[in-house]
């Protein structure tokens, strides 16, 4: 198996603990989702996810185009050493894009979720 294949299991590890709640996803911002835990021998990590949206412009024959892109990077920090330890981007290998998009789905989701419980729950106590 390559590392490409290993990849791909893994993330899809990533998106079923989220989906089962056992990954407590946080919102750095609307574009950037992230978990800080720890890796084996009790090292600190963050692991994110970015969602990230341009507009990229290319001329065709005498006229410009303008498309909106979507792409996806994954990736894994060592935060004391501040060690990137992979970084995976939908925009230089797309076969990571449908992956990396539906673990930013669920774990979106799961944030918007926990954050209706929590106003629900400050509701109930007015």
């Amino acid at each position: 198996m390559d590392a490409k294949q290993e990849y791909i299991i893994i993330i899809t590890e990533f998106i079923n603990k989220t989906s089962a709640g056992n990954l407590q996803w946080k919102k750095q911002n609307p574009s950037t989702l992230y978990i800080e835990t720890v890796a084996g021998g009790n090292e600190p990590a963050v692991i994110s996810i970015q969602k990230i949206q341009e507009r990229r412009r290319e001329r065709v024959e005498d006229r410009v185009r303008t498309t909106n892109v979507e792409y996806y990077v994954f990736s894994v920090k060592k935060p004391l050493s501040k060690e990137l330890v992979i970084q995976i981007d939908s925009s230089s290998d797309k076969s990571y894009h449908g992956i990396l998009s539906e673990l930013f789905q669920v774990a979106d989701y799961k944030i918007e979720k926990r954050s209706i419980d929590f106003l629900r729950g400050i509701m109930d106590n007015l």
